[in-house]
């Protein structure tokens, strides 16, 4: 489970902590709804449930300590943009974002099965219709990818619709009319094709987005220096942004630095951070003998002394000498 709340938007606000979680079934393998977890959902206030497989293999066995009812909300929400004009999918959808702008509700749980690609789907088109940049979109719907379910890749399958750029694409596509603005084209799809009016679309903004943020909401630049290489990011002061970390042949990455300090993945400012690397030592080895399984020596003349023993060691087990 995680809080999808913390990203800036385009207009400098902030979607707020607490208002909306992810995650996975809890009534499957993935999850399980024990003691532990009515405890935190108890803890967390949670009052309502969106469940995006349409009702489906619902527990409704309420998730707090006192084993309440929780507001259900039955929902289906697709991996790729609807096409068709089946009432019955339109009204899910509508009746998933009508309960978000009702302040009451909060805070949110919602899931598929596996919290995953359904989950994520939905998770894009919430953010997205706050304003929350394309860029934070693909980073918060690759995180699944740390969780047992495995690898989600936001260009996989980048020939279907169902892919999550393909999405952003026939979204800016089909409903940004000339703007590429993603939240404009999320709200005309719900608009126009859903049937979601204005009212509802502000009042979700207006419980979801925090206008008056504490920290800076100026994003500043960030410029990465690795080995004469510069690449200029953008992110916001007081929020953790931490660059890809580099490689070099024959050298250790051990960190990127402002001058003499070292990067803790907070910028206050317009800030350059240089990758420092330390060369990869070996010890002077002149001559490796080498013994397999069955006691047959070798002996290997290292005459640069640029490969460790265990390197070599590996490559003999493997039957790569």
């Amino acid at each position: 489970m995680r809080d999808e709340g913390g990203y800036m938007t385009q207009d400098g606000y902030k979607v707020k902590y607490g208002m909306v979680y992810r995650g996975a079934s809890l009534d499957e393998y993935h999850s399980h709804l024990d003691d532990a977890a009515r405890h935190v959902f108890s803890y967390l206030g949670m009052k309502s449930e969106i469940e995006l497989r349409g009702g489906m293999n619902h527990a409704a066995t309420g998730w707090d300590e006192n084993n309440k009812n929780v507001n259900y909300i039955p929902a289906v929400i697709l991996e790729s943009l609807p096409k068709t004009a089946d009432a019955a999918l339109k009204g899910y959808y509508k009746q998933t974002f009508e309960a978000m702008a009702k302040a009451e509700n909060y805070p949110f749980y919602f899931h598929c099965s596996a919290g995953a690609d359904r989950t994520g789907t939905f998770g894009f088109l919430l953010n997205g219709l706050l304003g929350v940049p394309f860029e934070n979109l693909r980073e918060d719907y690759e995180l699944t990818s740390l969780s047992e379910v495995g690898l989600r890749a936001a260009d996989f399958y980048t020939t279907t619709e169902g892919s999550l750029d393909g999405l952003y694409n026939t979204l800016l596509k089909d409903y940004g009319h000339g703007s590429k603005d993603l939240s404009v084209a999320i709200e005309n799809f719900l608009k126009e094709f859903i049937g979601v009016d204005q009212s509802t679309i502000d009042s979700i903004r207006n419980i979801m987005l925090d206008k008056n943020p504490t920290s800076n909401t100026k994003p500043c630049k960030i410029t990465v220096d690795v080995e004469g290489k510069k690449t200029v990011y953008e992110a916001f002061p007081g929020i953790y942004f931490m660059p890809a970390t580099p490689s070099a042949s024959g050298k250790l990455f051990k960190g990127f630095y402002n001058g003499s300090t070292k990067y803790n993945g907070y910028a206050k400012g317009d800030t350059t951070l240089t990758a420092k690397f330390e060369a990869i030592q070996y010890e002077p080895y002149d001559t490796i003998t080498l013994k397999d399984s069955g006691g047959e020596e070798d002996q290997i003349v290292n005459i640069l002394n640029e490969i460790s023993p265990l390197e070599l060691q590996y490559e003999w087990g493997r039957g790569g000498m």
